[in-house]
Formats: C-alpha cells, structure tokens, sequence
C-alpha cells in the first residue's frame, strides 16, 4: 500500500511541465459514472525494476500474462508460425506456383488458406484488456481530488481487493478517452490561451483540470452522458469542479457536457459555476478534511473509516454494480448494531 504524504502548509499550483503522475489523466477524469475495478498490486523491487513500478497480477506481469494466454489457448504455436518471415527461395516458390497454377486453383488453395488461419479475434481483446491494466491501474502517488468526489469506501476496498477489469470497462474507456482528448485538442488550437491537463495542487493534494482558460483563470470539466436531456450538472461533477475552482482562486467555471444520444444540432451544454471567496476557502477546508479521513482509513486498512455514499440520493448509484457492496453492507449492519 502507499502511504501519503504529510500536509505541506501552503497552496501551490504546479507547472504543467512538470512529470508527475498527473500526466496520463484518470479514469475518474476522463468518464462519467464508471469507476474500474483492477487487480493490481506492485511488483517487489529488484535490480531490474528498483521502484516497483510495472504492475503484476497474480504474481505476473503485463508481458508474462500474455504468454500465459498464449499458451492457454494454443496460440503461442499459431503466432510462431505465422511470424516466421518468408525467405527468398520460399517467396520464389510461392510465385512459381502461382504463375503455374489456373486462376481458379489459386483462388481454391487461397481460400483453403484462409480457412486454416485462426480466428485471433479473442487474444486481440485479451491484449487490449492486459494493456489497459498495464497502462492505468498503476497505483497513483500521493491524494487526489476524485479520490473523494465519488465513494472514498471504494477507493479504501479496492486498495486492498482489487479486482480484474473486465471488457465492458475497456470499451466504455476507450470512447470515453478518445471523446475527452478530441475535445481537449479543439481548445488547444489556440495554446496560448488555453492549457490541457492543468495540473495543481493544494497541501499535496493534486488536480488535473481538463482544460484551463488561462486568460481568465477559469476551469473547464468535460463529461459525456447518455442521457436523452441535460438540464442540470451532477452534483459530483460540481464538487470536482470547485475544488479546482477554489484551489485555482477562480470565482468562476464552467461544466460542459456531451450528449452521446443526441445527434441534432445542440449535443453540448455548458453550465457556469459561481464562487465567492468565503465560498472557496470553505470548499478548502472541507477537501483537506475529506483527504485527512480518506487517509486514515487508507494507513489502517480500514473501509469502515471512509465516507460511503448508500444513502446519498446523487451517488448511491454506485452501489448497484459496487463488487464490494457484500462487505459494505456488513460494515453498515455492523455499525447500526453498535449505535
């Protein structure tokens, strides 16, 4: 597990430039309602990999889980051969024969061919699975803002139980990263005025803002929905939004939204989020307050230390598909028992 850093004293707001664990933005960030589930745990530092840092599952690695797979399904040998380069005299004697055979005998052997190939569908989507895991699971360092803009339960559980992505994850990703950095380079068009990624931070406590005006200090969140009519911000996506908003001193930002399902002329829309000073500094407050009980309950290992969202109306959603609701319910049976 990682143990966070102490509170430093003062706000900051951190250079865009710098490499920080920030650059590859979450999946909290880049998708609306889903939160992934993973499996992974650090690999043991050794010579070869002195910080832990690529990630294994069951004990293996990304690579070592594709040839598990490979030779699973038999499709080490399949690809082996299939992978052997032709040689001159091999070339030669294919087109010999082709310039021998009647079209009809070659387009026949072709098609016996193609019969023979195996079907690689499924190791294509085993490997875009084991590269998500590879790519994203990794541990992030130190508190972040969405760590406590959905159920901070969760993130304690999946600390301690993580569990495989599955598919449907990696393909509601995907779009979901495709349509948020599509529309980040729009706004990069003119990149002196705007800035993707805007990383910041607040007592250690980091953000990454998806695209900041920086001519008017505003902050802009993206989130797509599917939804058939948006008449109002979620209020989670608001909290996300004032926390930057407070830790940039902004009196103002701005929620946009993408409607998948709508295909008419208005699929976007955007709601203005006002702040007073009195506003922000008690918006501070309470996310040095939500980080400091997230981190108890993470340094004991403890889920029952964290919020939970059943019985709140805006997120007890995630408790539907939660793999951990077993367990969550027991804490809450437990904790009614006790008062």
């Amino acid at each position: 597990m990682l143990l966070p850093y102490p509170l430093a004293s003062n706000a900051s707001i951190a250079s865009n430039t710098a490499q920080s664990s920030l650059d590859q933005p979450s999946i909290i960030d880049l998708m609306e309602d889903i939160e992934i589930d993973q499996h992974l745990v650090r690999e043991p530092s050794s010579a070869d990999n002195p910080v832990g840092k690529y990630p294994v599952q069951d004990g293996k690695n990304f690579s070592e889980r594709i040839e598990q797979f490979e030779e699973q399904t038999g499709m080490s040998k399949i690809l082996a051969n299939m992978e052997k380069p032709n040689t001159n005299d091999s070339l030669e004697m294919s087109l010999s024969k082709e310039r021998k055979n009647p079209k009809n005998e070659s387009e026949e052997g072709e098609e016996q061919e193609n019969m023979g190939t195996p079907d690689l569908g499924e190791y294509y989507i085993a490997f875009m699975r084991e590269a998500m895991e590879e790519w994203y699971s990794k541990p992030r360092d130190g508190y972040h803002v969405t760590d406590v803009c959905l159920c901070p339960r969760q993130k304690v559980f999946r600390e301690i139980d993580r569990r495989p992505i599955d598919t449907k994850t990696v393909s509601i990703y995907v779009a979901g990263k495709a349509i948020h950095e599509a529309i980040q380079w729009l706004f990069l068009s003119n990149k002196r005025m705007f800035e993707r990624e805007k990383n910041i931070e607040y007592q250690e406590i980091q953000g990454s803002v998806d695209v900041y005006d920086r001519k008017r200090n505003i902050p802009l969140e993206f989130k797509s929905s599917r939804s058939r009519r948006i008449t109002e911000p979620k209020s989670f996506h608001v909290e996300q939004l004032k926390y930057y908003m407070s830790i940039l001193g902004a009196h103002q930002g701005y929620m946009l939204y993408q409607n998948l399902l709508d295909f008419g002329e208005t699929p976007y829309r955007a709601f203005r989020i006002v702040m007073s000073a009195k506003e922000r500094k008690y918006q501070l407050n309470k996310l040095v307050k939500e980080i400091n009980s997230l981190k108890r309950a993470m340094e004991k290992g403890d889920p029952s230390r964290a919020r939970s969202v059943e019985k709140d109306p805006s997120l007890n959603w995630l408790c539907k598909d939660c793999p951990y609701t077993t367990d969550c319910k027991k804490i809450q049976q437990a904790s009614a028992e006790a008062a």
